[in-house]
Parts: structure tokens; sequence; C-alpha cells
């Protein structure tokens, strides 16, 4: 079997689609659940649902950096600077801190 098939991938991949979709998903049916109630408790949870997606998004954001670095890492055999690596990008970031660097 190669390294790299389909069906691998494959596996790797649909489990974070899933957990990806999931938060959308979540805001989506609130909506549709609140929109029964009115339009104030609607225009709340626009708020809401808003601020819930950017933080998502900002944590996959950093996830993903901090993930990719922190594999490299450990494919290299460093596993001690694959765990340091993780709790260093985990911590406090400033905006104009990319995890890609």
């Amino acid at each position: 079997m190669a390294p790299y098939s389909l069906r691998r991938v494959a596996a790797l991949a649909l489990p974070a689609l899933v957990v990806l979709a999931a938060e959308p998903l979540y805001v989506l049916v609130d909506t549709a659940v609140v929109g029964h109630l009115g339009s104030v408790p609607l225009a709340a949870l626009a708020i809401g649902g808003t601020v819930m997606s950017a933080a998502a998004w900002l944590g996959t954001v950093m996830a993903y950096g901090t993930t990719g670095r922190s594999a490299r890492r450990f494919g290299a055999g460093d596993r001690a600077a694959a765990v340091a690596e993780g709790y260093r990008r985990r911590g406090s970031r400033s905006a104009s801190d990319s995890p890609w660097q």
C-alpha cells in the first residue's frame, strides 16, 4: 500500500471536515429554533452567533498553525520540541503574531 493512498487521506480528512462543519450547523439550528420566538431574540442570536463564529475561526487558525509546526518537529524525531511548540503557541498571542512563523 502506498504511504499516501486516497483512502488514507480520506480517513484523516473526513473527521476534520465534520468537526469544521459542526459549528456553522450549530448556529444554523439555533437560528431555526430561535426564529420562532420573535425578532428581538433572533437579533440577539445574530450577535451571539457572529461572536461565536469569529472565536471558532480564530481558534481554528491558531490550532492549525500550531499543529503543523508541532507535527514537523515530531516527524523529525524531536518530541520535546514538538511538545514545547504546542505549549508555547497555545498561550498568549498578539494580533500580529502569525501561527506560521
